[in-house]
């Protein structure tokens, strides 16, 4: 029969391990190979965190003094209390998380290296520039493309000082028009995957109608990125799930065993006050030694005590296991909380842009019969250079539309508008 100390041991296994590793494992959704594949550098600033199991206390110890935000300075080095100063520049969050984990093992004399999660809060601006109608820096976030910088910026600057004040409307209203249609399928296939999300389904479905403008094959990909970020929250959600599932079996194949100990250890006192019991009869009438007594007594009161600490790791371990009901039930409550907001803000801005697209239809309405009265036709042209930091020195290359961007990019944006043929 496992004695208590083996529980605690197995519980300092592997299985914990694991599971510790899910619990503070980033999540940020479906971002872990963009995590791993994203490199540190300057202006960076990432959230640090080192958890370690303690199989006395059978709970997470937190490393209150290193946790914290931190960023990344000019020299590429990012510091941290008791750790010192850690060379991050052009290093991935595992790399960095394993050897901040190493350093401080070394630093506090640990058995074992406490867990490390690093995630970045806070990425490099990125820079928009050029015919835009507000160039300058915006926040960087993984995923984003030139059309959504372009966003930000708030879209093309289009100038036609030598036309109509109603025909640089329409051009403007053109182009706003594409933007909003973009966003509201955007804004639509995100609903959808958060309303399966919110019901617990296993798969989404996109509502009849919802197009793209810039046709089928860029909604499918829109729905496939979904669709990823579905199933990696989804996993996401099972694994913390299963690990916390792990922990209750782990804890109540602990309390299983501590009852029969204490249940033995019961039957054994009972036996012994009987046998104390006779002997004090004995001893009064003089037909046993003292010591004989004694030696029961302090038998007893050693049995006593050890039937005491059984029934208190019994409670100690009912009362994890009501820890991780909580934790549970807390998850459950902050997920839903989380998608019912995130679905609230989708719905909201597809009916914003729904105004606004209704708003520039009118616009483009009312001067179309002007442009077509005149005679001119319009060929706008838009083209994109990004120029990104490297190693060897800044390059220079042409994107489109639907390049991906990464932190400290630079998008320079050119608009011509030239008479139509």
């Amino acid at each position: 029969m496992p004695d208590l100390a083996r529980i605690c041991h197995v519980c300092a296994s592997g299985l914990f391990r694991a599971m510790l590793a899910i619990l503070i494992a980033g999540t940020c959704a479906g971002s872990g190979a963009a995590q791993d594949a994203y490199r540190l550098n300057a202006g960076d600033r990432i959230a640090v965190r080192f958890v370690q199991w303690d199989t006395i206390e059978l709970g997470f110890v937190e490393f209150d003094a290193v946790n914290g935000t931190y960023a990344v300075g000019s020299d590429g080095t990012l510091m941290l209390p008791l750790i010192g100063a850690v060379d991050v520049e052009d290093r991935s969050l595992a790399e960095v998380a394993e050897s901040v984990s190493l350093t401080l093992q070394g630093r506090l004399g640990l058995v074992e290296p406490p867990s490390a999660s690093l995630s970045i809060v806070g990425h490099r601006p990125i820079y928009v520039l050029g015919s835009v109608a507000n160039p300058g820096a915006y926040d960087f976030s993984p995923g984003l493309t030139v059309r959504q910088a372009l966003a930000l910026a708030g879209g093309p600057a289009t100038v036609l000082d030598d036309r109509p004040g109603r025909e640089a409307a329409a051009v403007r209203a053109s182009g706003v028009l594409q933007e909003i249609a973009i966003d509201i399928a955007r804004h639509k296939v995100r609903a959808a995957r958060l309303r399966a999300e919110m019901d617990g389904a296993n798969e989404f479905t996109i509502p009849e109608g919802v197009t793209h403008p810039d046709g089928p094959e860029t909604l499918k990909a829109l729905i496939e990125h979904e669709r990823a970020l579905f199933q990696s929250r989804r996993e996401a959600r099972a694994r913390a799930l299963e690990a916390l599932d792990d922990s209750r079996t782990l804890l109540e194949t602990e309390v299983s065993t501590l009852q029969e100990k204490l249940s033995g250890l019961s039957r054994q006192v009972e036996l012994l006050r009987e046998s104390v019991g006779n002997m004090e009869q004995l001893y009064e009438r003089g037909l046993v030694r003292s010591p004989s007594l004694v030696a029961q007594q302090g038998q007893l009161i050693n049995l006593e005590n050890r039937q005491l600490d059984t029934e208190t790791a019994v409670f100690r371990a009912r009362q994890s296991i009501a820890e991780l009901e909580r934790e549970r039930i807390g998850i459950e409550a902050d997920r839903r909380l989380e998608i019912l907001r995130e679905l609230q803000r989708s719905e909201a801005a597809v009916e914003q842009l729904a105004a606004r697209q209704d708003m520039n239809r009118r616009l483009l309405l009312g001067t179309e019969a002007l442009l077509v009265a005149s005679g001119q036709e319009m060929d706008i042209q838009t083209s994109y250079r990004i120029t990104r930091p490297g190693s060897e020195g800044p390059e220079t290359l042409d994107a489109t539309p639907d390049t991906r961007l990464g932190p400290a990019d630079v998008v320079e944006v050119d608009v011509i508008i030239l008479p139509g043929g």
